[in-house]
C-alpha cells in the first residue's frame, strides 16, 4: 500500500470499480477506499463494473450496497457509474428503475 500512496500523491482524482457480480465492500475495496482518504484525494468516481454479468435486481441491489459503503464518508455524494468493460452496455433510469441499454 505504501508505494499506491506515494504515487496518489501526484493525481487529483481517482476511480474506485468496483464489482457488480461480488458483495461490496470487499477487502480490497476498503483498502483502496481507506488510501484515497488518507492520500487526501477528493475527486473520485465510483465505476460500478460487470453489469453484464448480473441481472437488473442484482445491479440495483449491488449499488445501495456501495451507497451504504460510502454513506459517512467524504465520497459519499460521489456518482456512481454502472457499466460493463467487455460488453457496449449501460444502465439508463426508466420509470421502473433502470434499462441496461
Amino acid at each position: 500500500m505504501a508505494t499506491m500512496l506515494s504515487g496518489a500523491a501526484i493525481i487529483d482524482g481517482a476511480l474506485l470499480l468496483i464489482a457488480a457480480n461480488e458483495f461490496c465492500p470487499q477487502p480490497q475495496t476498503r483498502e483502496h477506499l481507506m488510501a484515497l482518504e488518507i492520500s487526501g484525494i477528493n475527486n473520485v468516481i465510483i465505476v460500478q463494473n460487470k453489469i453484464d454479468l448480473v441481472d437488473n435486481e442484482r445491479v440495483l441491489r449491488n449499488h445501495q450496497q456501495i451507497k451504504d459503503f460510502l454513506k459517512g464518508t467524504k465520497y459519499e455524494d460521489a456518482p456512481i457509474i454502472p457499466i460493463s468493460a467487455t460488453a457496449f452496455c449501460e444502465y439508463r433510469p426508466v420509470d421502473t428503475g433502470y434499462r441496461l441499454i
